[in-house]
């Protein structure tokens, strides 16, 4: 540890890849089973952003688990990559799948998916937090054994 401050490099994070697939893929899915029971809200969730959680919320988390371990930090994360990331997408497709003059009305008709989502991400990255963390714990108990 002293030898990478002394380099001045920051020391990273051992993540377990399994861990991390596990969390990733199961955030969404273990809230959606947790709170179906609102209007089907968090299934309806898991269909719109599971795949910009796993294509931009993914790396976004993999790389703060590598720079800051499992924190709080993870929420935000996974939070903003969404939040930001989203709005950028749908803004790609509408300009490559919309039509000529609708531009605008295309890009306003699909503003409420990532208003949408910018909430479940921050559910998802606490759940995904609480899910990671309870396997490294689990993981270092083991080991200790």
């Amino acid at each position: 540890m002293k030898e990478i401050a002394e380099a001045g490099k920051t020391a990273l994070y051992q993540v377990h890849k399994r861990d991390f697939l596990i969390a990733l893929f199961a955030a969404p899915i273990f809230t959606a089973i947790l709170f179906f029971w609102v209007f089907l809200i968090p299934v309806v969730a898991v269909l719109f952003g599971g795949i910009p959680w796993v294509l931009l919320g993914g790396p976004a988390l993999w790389t703060t688990l590598r720079y800051k371990g499992p924190g709080p930090m993870l929420i935000v994360s996974g939070f903003m990559a969404n939040a930001l990331g989203t709005p950028l997408l749908l803004a790609v497709y509408v300009l490559i799948v919309g039509s000529k003059g609708f531009l605008l009305r295309e890009m306003a008709d699909l503003l409420y998916i990532p208003l949408f989502g910018a909430v479940f991400s921050a559910i998802w990255g606490a759940v995904f937090w609480w899910m990671f963390h309870s396997m490294a714990k689990a993981r270092a108990v083991q080991n200790l054994k």
